[in-house]
């Protein structure tokens, strides 16, 4: 009954506000152990969904969609006008989903590798102070957040303009003085801007992992002459 490659993952518990553990007595009289280890102050609260008090394989959840997407479209266009050309190349995919772990999600990577998803994480002095808080306590080596849960599921789902061309072809007159029967100039970008729903900038939907080399932006400028 669900998808084929469907996500599994923990549930975040934000019944307290944030779903993290803010106090030693929170964490003591929540009564819940973790069979992937021991959860600490400033760590994911996960559902016990058959409330047997601990947290293990069987309170996985399905959780959004499978990495293939559902639907995949392009848009390829253009237009000339005198001696002015454009054309253009969209190109997306919706109902997809992926789970950013290990290296790029994980700040325990490498002994340490962070990113914006990292920021304004869970500190008692920050949650003292009623601060923004949108990541758990970070962790050297790997904790219980750690884990596949809905925090790291992310939305792969995207538009992005893969290729623009610009182009201008100048008049005859201009290329005959040269003996030319025409020249023409183009600059043309490839992935040229993205919009998508991921958490870290840093990260791209398409790729999935900061370890990769992520989409570059390429430039390049042209000359054709005809003869």
């Amino acid at each position: 009954g669900y998808r084929r490659g469907q996500m599994w993952g923990y549930k975040i518990d934000k019944s307290n506000g944030n779903g993290m553990f803010n106090s030693a007595d929170e964490l003591a009289n929540s009564g819940l152990t973790y069979a992937f280890g021991t959860p600490r102050v400033g760590d994911f609260i996960y559902q016990d969904l058959n409330n047997d008090g601990e947290i293990d394989q069987k309170d996985l959840a399905p959780m959004g969609y499978a990495r293939t997407p559902e639907q995949e479209y392009s848009l390829n266009g253009g237009f000339k006008w005198k001696n002015l050309e454009l054309s253009f190349l969209f190109h997306g995919v919706t109902n997809s989903s992926q789970f950013l772990s290990g290296v790029g999600a994980f700040e325990n990577g490498f002994q340490g590798q962070y990113n914006d998803i990292h920021m304004n994480a869970w500190t008692p002095e920050r949650y003292a102070a009623g601060e923004s808080i949108t990541y758990p306590a970070l962790s050297m080596s790997p904790s219980t957040n750690h884990v596949n849960n809905d925090y790291f599921m992310a939305d792969r789902s995207y538009l992005r303009l893969r290729n623009l061309e610009v182009a201008y072809t100048l008049p005859e007159y201009v290329s005959s003085t040269i003996g030319s029967e025409a020249i023409r100039f183009a600059l043309n970008v490839q992935n040229v801007f993205t919009i998508d729903n991921m958490k870290s900038k840093h990260i791209d939907p398409e790729i999935g992992r900061i370890n990769t080399f992520q989409p570059y932006r390429v430039f390049n400028i042209g000359i054709n002459l005809n003869f």
